[in-house]
Formats: structure tokens, C-alpha cells, sequence
């Protein structure tokens, strides 16, 4: 990803459609691949975005893993289903 995503503000993304037009924002490789309907692997590094349980214990009918998934196909989509932990060493 380039430089520009260093500056974005934080967004919560709820639907596919708004994944792919932030996505597109900030990758060119992103962007050719939606364009010519190239597969490609996007890894998400958010806390509960791939699981069926929000962070408070709620059950959650689709993550948006599954949703963008299922709206775009050429998208496989690797997400936590819990929480994500960063080692700064």
C-alpha cells in the first residue's frame, strides 16, 4: 500500500462497497486487479472482522470478511475472528 494510507483517518468500513472505494483510494495494485477482475488476497488486520462474534459478545449474522467475499468473488479475505495483537518488537 502507498503512503497516502499512513495519513487516512480512521473509518469504520460497514459494507463491501465502501472496502472496495477505500481500497482503491490507497492501492494501485488493488485498484488493476478489481479493473481487470484479477483474484487477489487481501488480509485484514482488525479485531473481529472475519468472526461471528463482535468484541462485546454479540453474535453477528455476516463479518464483513464473508460480505466482501461473497460480493466479489476474485477477493479471498483473510480476518481475525477475535482480537488482534501487535508485538512492537
Amino acid at each position: 500500500m502507498n503512503s497516502k494510507a499512513e495519513t487516512h483517518e480512521e473509518k469504520y468500513i460497514t459494507s463491501p462497497e465502501e472496502f472496495i472505494n477505500e481500497m482503491a483510494k490507497y492501492s494501485n495494485e488493488f485498484k488493476d486487479a478489481m479493473k481487470n477482475n484479477r483474484n487477489i488476497t487481501v488480509k485484514l488486520h482488525s479485531c473481529y472482522t472475519g468472526g461471528f462474534i463482535d468484541p462485546k459478545g454479540k453474535s453477528v449474522k455476516e463479518p464483513i470478511a464473508m460480505k466482501i467475499s461473497k460480493k466479489y468473488p476474485n477477493i479471498t479475505v483473510i480476518a481475525p475472528t477475535g482480537n488482534v495483537y501487535i508485538d512492537s518488537t
